[in-house]
Protein backbone atom coordinates (compact mmCIF):
# COMPACT_ATOMS: atom_id res chain seq x y z
CA UNK A 1 0.00 0.00 0.00
CA UNK A 2 2.94 2.33 0.53
CA UNK A 3 3.74 1.96 -3.15
CA UNK A 4 0.32 3.36 -4.07
CA UNK A 5 1.17 6.60 -2.29
CA UNK A 6 4.41 6.79 -4.24
CA UNK A 7 2.58 6.09 -7.49
CA UNK A 8 0.35 9.13 -6.94
CA UNK A 9 3.25 11.35 -7.93
CA UNK A 10 3.28 9.89 -11.44
CA UNK A 11 -0.46 10.49 -11.90
CA UNK A 12 -0.34 14.07 -10.61
CA UNK A 13 2.80 14.83 -12.62
CA UNK A 14 1.19 13.54 -15.81
CA UNK A 15 -1.93 15.63 -15.14
CA UNK A 16 0.14 18.80 -14.69
CA UNK A 17 2.19 18.14 -17.80
CA UNK A 18 -0.84 17.32 -19.95
CA UNK A 19 -2.53 20.55 -18.88
CA UNK A 20 0.63 22.47 -19.80
CA UNK A 21 0.65 20.67 -23.15
CA UNK A 22 -2.96 21.66 -23.72
CA UNK A 23 -2.04 25.31 -23.19
CA UNK A 24 0.92 25.09 -25.58
CA UNK A 25 -1.19 23.38 -28.24
CA UNK A 26 -3.91 26.03 -27.94
CA UNK A 27 -1.30 28.75 -28.36
CA UNK A 28 -0.12 27.02 -31.55
CA UNK A 29 -3.59 26.82 -33.11
CA UNK A 30 -4.14 23.10 -32.61
CA UNK A 31 -7.48 23.04 -30.76
CA UNK A 32 -8.12 19.34 -31.39
CA UNK A 33 -4.80 18.33 -29.84
CA UNK A 34 -5.43 20.79 -27.00
CA UNK A 35 -8.86 19.27 -26.26
CA UNK A 36 -7.38 15.77 -26.26
CA UNK A 37 -4.62 16.74 -23.82
CA UNK A 38 -7.04 18.60 -21.55
CA UNK A 39 -9.15 15.45 -21.37
CA UNK A 40 -6.04 13.38 -20.66
CA UNK A 41 -5.12 15.75 -17.83
CA UNK A 42 -8.55 15.27 -16.27
CA UNK A 43 -8.25 11.50 -16.66
CA UNK A 44 -4.96 11.45 -14.74
CA UNK A 45 -6.60 13.32 -11.85
CA UNK A 46 -9.40 10.74 -11.84
CA UNK A 47 -6.78 7.98 -11.72
CA UNK A 48 -5.17 9.63 -8.71
CA UNK A 49 -8.56 10.00 -7.02
CA UNK A 50 -9.28 6.32 -7.60
CA UNK A 51 -6.10 5.38 -5.74
CA UNK A 52 -6.81 7.89 -2.97
CA UNK A 53 -10.31 6.45 -2.49
CA UNK A 54 -8.86 2.95 -2.30
CA UNK A 55 -6.37 3.98 0.40
CA UNK A 56 -9.02 5.81 2.42
CA UNK A 57 -11.43 2.87 2.24
CA UNK A 58 -8.68 0.65 3.64
CA UNK A 59 -7.89 3.03 6.49
CA UNK A 60 -4.48 4.00 5.10
CA UNK A 61 -2.82 7.39 5.31
CA UNK A 62 -2.77 9.36 2.07
CA UNK A 63 0.32 11.42 1.33
CA UNK A 64 -0.14 13.97 -1.43
CA UNK A 65 3.16 14.51 -3.27
CA UNK A 66 4.80 17.79 -4.18
CA UNK A 67 4.76 18.30 -7.95
CA UNK A 68 7.38 20.31 -9.80
CA UNK A 69 6.32 22.90 -12.36
CA UNK A 70 5.86 21.21 -15.74
CA UNK A 71 7.66 22.30 -18.91
CA UNK A 72 5.64 24.84 -20.88
CA UNK A 73 7.21 24.57 -24.35
CA UNK A 74 7.97 21.76 -26.80
CA UNK A 75 9.92 21.71 -30.05
CA UNK A 76 6.99 20.30 -31.99
CA UNK A 77 3.74 18.35 -31.74
CA UNK A 78 5.74 15.20 -32.42
CA UNK A 79 8.11 15.89 -29.50
CA UNK A 80 5.11 16.59 -27.30
CA UNK A 81 3.46 13.26 -28.17
CA UNK A 82 6.74 11.43 -27.58
CA UNK A 83 6.68 12.92 -24.09
CA UNK A 84 3.09 11.75 -23.61
CA UNK A 85 3.99 8.18 -24.63
CA UNK A 86 7.02 8.18 -22.30
CA UNK A 87 4.79 9.36 -19.42
CA UNK A 88 2.29 6.58 -20.07
CA UNK A 89 5.04 3.97 -20.25
CA UNK A 90 6.40 5.16 -16.89
CA UNK A 91 2.93 4.88 -15.35
CA UNK A 92 2.46 1.41 -16.86
CA UNK A 93 5.79 0.21 -15.45
CA UNK A 94 4.82 1.47 -11.99
CA UNK A 95 1.38 -0.19 -12.16
CA UNK A 96 2.91 -3.50 -13.26
CA UNK A 97 5.37 -3.40 -10.37
CA UNK A 98 2.60 -2.63 -7.88
CA UNK A 99 0.52 -5.48 -9.33
CA UNK A 100 3.35 -7.98 -8.77
CA UNK A 101 3.80 -6.76 -5.19
CA UNK A 102 0.07 -7.05 -4.49
CA UNK A 103 -0.02 -10.60 -5.86
CA UNK A 104 2.94 -11.70 -3.76
CA UNK A 105 1.34 -10.16 -0.66
CA UNK A 106 -2.00 -11.81 -1.53
CA UNK A 107 -3.58 -8.39 -1.35
CA UNK A 108 -6.83 -9.25 -3.12
CA UNK A 109 -8.41 -5.77 -2.93
CA UNK A 110 -5.21 -4.27 -4.28
CA UNK A 111 -5.05 -6.77 -7.15
CA UNK A 112 -8.65 -6.07 -8.14
CA UNK A 113 -8.11 -2.32 -8.10
CA UNK A 114 -4.84 -2.53 -10.03
CA UNK A 115 -6.36 -4.78 -12.69
CA UNK A 116 -8.47 -1.82 -13.78
CA UNK A 117 -5.29 0.24 -14.17
CA UNK A 118 -3.59 -2.51 -16.18
CA UNK A 119 -6.40 -2.39 -18.75
CA UNK A 120 -6.54 1.40 -18.66
CA UNK A 121 -2.82 1.74 -19.32
CA UNK A 122 -3.02 -0.54 -22.34
CA UNK A 123 -5.54 1.89 -23.82
CA UNK A 124 -3.60 4.99 -22.78
CA UNK A 125 -0.39 3.76 -24.39
CA UNK A 126 -2.20 2.61 -27.53
CA UNK A 127 -3.84 6.02 -27.97
CA UNK A 128 -0.58 7.94 -27.48
CA UNK A 129 1.25 5.58 -29.85
CA UNK A 130 -1.50 5.94 -32.46
CA UNK A 131 -1.37 9.76 -32.45
CA UNK A 132 2.43 9.76 -32.54
CA UNK A 133 2.45 7.31 -35.45
CA UNK A 134 -0.02 9.44 -37.40
CA UNK A 135 2.12 12.56 -36.88
CA UNK A 136 5.20 10.75 -38.15
CA UNK A 137 3.32 9.55 -41.23
CA UNK A 138 1.64 12.87 -42.01
CA UNK A 139 4.51 15.15 -41.13
CA UNK A 140 5.04 17.48 -38.22
CA UNK A 141 3.62 20.53 -39.98
CA UNK A 142 1.15 21.45 -42.69
CA UNK A 143 -2.06 19.89 -43.89
CA UNK A 144 -1.37 16.44 -42.42
CA UNK A 145 -1.09 17.83 -38.90
CA UNK A 146 -4.25 19.88 -39.36
CA UNK A 147 -6.13 16.77 -40.49
CA UNK A 148 -5.07 14.92 -37.35
CA UNK A 149 -6.11 17.93 -35.28
CA UNK A 150 -9.53 17.91 -36.94
CA UNK A 151 -10.00 14.22 -36.13
CA UNK A 152 -9.11 14.83 -32.49
CA UNK A 153 -11.61 17.72 -32.42
CA UNK A 154 -14.32 15.23 -33.41
CA UNK A 155 -13.61 13.03 -30.41
CA UNK A 156 -11.73 10.22 -32.15
CA UNK A 157 -8.06 9.30 -31.99
CA UNK A 158 -6.56 8.65 -35.45
CA UNK A 159 -5.56 5.01 -35.79
CA UNK A 160 -7.78 3.80 -32.95
CA UNK A 161 -10.99 1.76 -33.43
CA UNK A 162 -13.94 4.03 -34.13
CA UNK A 163 -17.09 3.91 -32.01
CA UNK A 164 -19.91 1.84 -33.53
CA UNK A 165 -22.84 3.67 -35.09
CA UNK A 166 -25.07 5.14 -32.39
CA UNK A 167 -22.40 4.99 -29.67
CA UNK A 168 -21.05 8.12 -28.03
CA UNK A 169 -17.50 9.15 -28.93
CA UNK A 170 -17.06 11.53 -25.96
CA UNK A 171 -15.83 11.28 -23.39
CA UNK A 172 -13.12 8.84 -24.36
CA UNK A 173 -10.75 7.21 -21.92
CA UNK A 174 -7.23 7.37 -23.13
CA UNK A 175 -8.61 8.26 -26.51
CA UNK A 176 -10.69 5.10 -26.70
CA UNK A 177 -14.31 5.94 -27.64
CA UNK A 178 -16.94 4.58 -25.33
CA UNK A 179 -18.72 1.76 -27.11
CA UNK A 180 -21.38 0.83 -24.61
CA UNK A 181 -24.72 2.54 -24.28
CA UNK A 182 -26.10 3.36 -20.84
CA UNK A 183 -28.98 1.22 -19.55
CA UNK A 184 -32.42 2.36 -20.56
CA UNK A 185 -34.09 4.53 -17.91
CA UNK A 186 -37.08 3.31 -15.91
CA UNK A 187 -40.54 4.47 -16.92
CA UNK A 188 -43.18 6.08 -14.71
CA UNK A 189 -46.71 7.29 -15.55
CA UNK A 190 -46.97 10.93 -16.55
CA UNK A 191 -48.86 13.20 -14.16
CA UNK A 192 -50.84 14.57 -17.09
CA UNK A 193 -52.91 11.37 -17.30
CA UNK A 194 -53.63 8.47 -14.98
CA UNK A 195 -52.76 5.78 -17.48
CA UNK A 196 -51.01 7.21 -20.53
CA UNK A 197 -48.81 8.64 -21.92
CA UNK A 198 -45.75 7.38 -20.07
CA UNK A 199 -42.44 9.12 -19.65
CA UNK A 200 -38.88 8.33 -18.61
CA UNK A 201 -37.39 9.41 -15.29
CA UNK A 202 -34.12 10.26 -17.05
CA UNK A 203 -33.24 13.67 -18.47
CA UNK A 204 -33.52 12.45 -22.03
CA UNK A 205 -37.12 11.39 -22.70
CA UNK A 206 -38.01 7.93 -23.93
CA UNK A 207 -41.16 6.49 -25.38
CA UNK A 208 -42.58 3.94 -22.98
CA UNK A 209 -45.43 1.67 -23.91
CA UNK A 210 -47.07 -1.49 -22.54
CA UNK A 211 -46.44 -4.80 -24.30
CA UNK A 212 -50.07 -5.77 -24.47
CA UNK A 213 -53.08 -5.24 -26.70
CA UNK A 214 -54.87 -1.90 -26.96
CA UNK A 215 -58.14 -3.13 -25.49
CA UNK A 216 -56.57 -4.36 -22.25
CA UNK A 217 -54.50 -1.21 -21.72
CA UNK A 218 -57.54 1.02 -21.99
CA UNK A 219 -59.67 -0.99 -19.62
CA UNK A 220 -58.26 0.15 -16.28
CA UNK A 221 -55.11 1.39 -14.50
CA UNK A 222 -54.78 -2.03 -12.83
CA UNK A 223 -54.36 -3.74 -16.17
CA UNK A 224 -51.63 -1.24 -17.00
CA UNK A 225 -49.79 -2.00 -13.77
CA UNK A 226 -49.92 -5.72 -14.44
CA UNK A 227 -48.56 -5.56 -17.98
CA UNK A 228 -44.94 -5.65 -19.09
CA UNK A 229 -43.41 -2.39 -20.22
CA UNK A 230 -40.81 -1.44 -22.77
CA UNK A 231 -38.89 1.79 -23.44
CA UNK A 232 -37.69 2.99 -26.81
CA UNK A 233 -35.37 5.97 -27.02
CA UNK A 234 -36.74 8.85 -29.06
Amino acid sequence: LKGLNEHLKLEFRASHEYLAMSIWLSEHDLPGFATWMRKQSSDELLHAQRIIDHLVERDQNVVLPAIAAPPMTWKSAEALCEHVLKNEQDVTASINELYVIAEKARDRPGVVMLQWFVTEQMEEEAAARAVLGRIRLAGNTGVGLLMIDQELSGGTVPGMPAAPAGASAWPFSGGMPLTSRPPRPPCVPSSSHSATPWRSTATNPARCFPITNTASTRSSPSSLAASAWSCAAT
